[in-house]
């Protein structure tokens, strides 16, 4: 089973709507500067979060964490993790590096896909009078524009918006048997 300390980030980022208003202030700061909320002390991060202690203590525990040190340890793993896809390989890693990070991912996306309903997924694009791909920046607009194109080739009636305003315009449109898929590759959204 994959633990929330493999993406600590996407749990941010997927719970972010449901965080208290001071708790988003936290996760705010957390993708403004990981660096300093993995390093900072906890009244450093509420200082600059403007925000209490306990903010900050509650928001490490909404998103599955036991505690700040936990919270700090998960981010900073996430940290090394990513710099490990924008550093160049050094000359004794070399191609094995790129193939070890390759298979980890992989394994990652395994086991995320194992605990995913991909059954009821399938059952509700199936059902669909039109389905809607929203995916905002870098890799989620090439994986919108790529679902789009695998999709109207099996004959679903699919549009890409790989956009961050007209999402919003064409939502307002949908009807109870449409379906959205949403997508986030990396960083935050609104």
């Amino acid at each position: 089973m994959v633990t929330q300390d493999i993406d600590i980030l996407s749990r941010i980022t997927s719970d972010f709507a449901g965080l208290r208003d001071a708790e988003k202030k936290v996760a705010e700061l957390i993708f403004a500067d990981i660096d300093f909320v993995s390093e900072a002390s906890i009244g450093d991060i509420a200082a600059r979060a403007d925000v209490s202690d306990a903010s900050v203590t509650r928001f490490a525990r909404a998103v599955g964490c036991q505690n700040v040190r936990d919270l700090k340890l998960r981010l900073a793993r996430a940290l090394a993790a990513g710099r490990r896809f924008i550093q160049d390989a050094g000359d004794t890693d070399g191609l094995g590096a790129v193939y070890d990070i390759a298979t980890q991912t992989l394994e990652v996306n395994r086991e995320l896909m194992e605990q995913a309903d991909v059954a009821g997924a399938i059952e509700l694009l199936d059902g669909a009078r039109q389905i809607l791909v929203f995916g905002a920046g870098g890799g989620s607009t090439m994986l919108a524009q790529e679902l789009q194109f695998r999709l109207v080739r099996l004959g679903y009636a699919i549009s890409a918006y790989p956009q961050s305003l007209l999402p919003r315009m064409v939502a307002s449109t949908l009807e109870p048997d449409d379906v959205v898929v949403t997508l986030s590759v990396s960083g935050y959204t609104p």
